[in-house]
């Protein structure tokens, strides 16, 4: 007897946000969308800590690491220096995001 494997997929209620307006192509929640958007807001200050952005935010630490990994993942920060004293900086495309979402908000 062969086995049989079939994915079901749930749909997911949209909340109004487009990929392109992240750099992102994934669906994500607004509230995890917020807590992105002031993450790369806070790492472009030299004195970024994972452990504070944290508790300022009030999420877990692996959360942050979480949301860290999927800005990597997608090419809008990358990590400078060391991987234990290394700093993670915006890219250019980081940039060009957060500049072009910081615009919409003003309108």
């Amino acid at each position: 007897m062969r086995a049989m494997f079939f994915t079901i997929i749930f749909p997911r209620k949209d909340v109004g946000i487009k990929p392109e307006d992240v750099g992102i192509n994934t669906k994500i929640k607004k509230l995890t969308l917020t807590r992105i958007l002031k993450l790369l807001d806070s790492l472009r200050e030299e004195n970024f800590s994972v452990a504070s952005f944290a508790k300022e935010q009030g999420t877990s630490l692996r959360t942050v690491e979480r949301d860290i990994e999927l800005l990597r993942v997608h090419g809008l920060i990358a990590l400078e220096g060391a991987r234990k004293k290394g700093n993670y900086k915006l890219t250019k495309k980081g940039h060009k995001n957060l500049e072009k979402l910081s615009a919409k908000k003003r309108k």
